[in-house]
């Protein structure tokens, strides 16, 4: 990214997450779901993306059989909102 990093970008994505008030939808339908998607490997990385609020991180050089570990945590953010 040229401004920021991801992780800075998700820090700040969550800390205005939880200052928006003003909003009628519902608490867990305000909070934005992000997902870490890099080819750093490294578990420092990992670690570094869940301190930020990563919701879940996927490597690029995954095989093509571990996306569908995404699709439950979509179901239920959507769940959570009624949609």
């Amino acid at each position: 990214m040229p401004v920021m990093d991801g992780i800075t970008a998700a820090r700040l994505i969550k800390q205005l997450s939880r200052n928006h008030t003003s909003s009628g939808a519902p608490p867990q339908c305000r909070r934005p779901y992000i997902i870490a998607c890099t080819a750093d490997l490294q578990s420092r990385t990992r670690e570094a993306c869940q301190e930020a609020g990563f919701d879940a991180f996927l490597e690029k050089v995954t095989a093509p059989g571990a996306l569908p570990f995404l699709r439950p945590l979509f179901l239920y953010a959507f769940s959570l909102c009624g949609e």
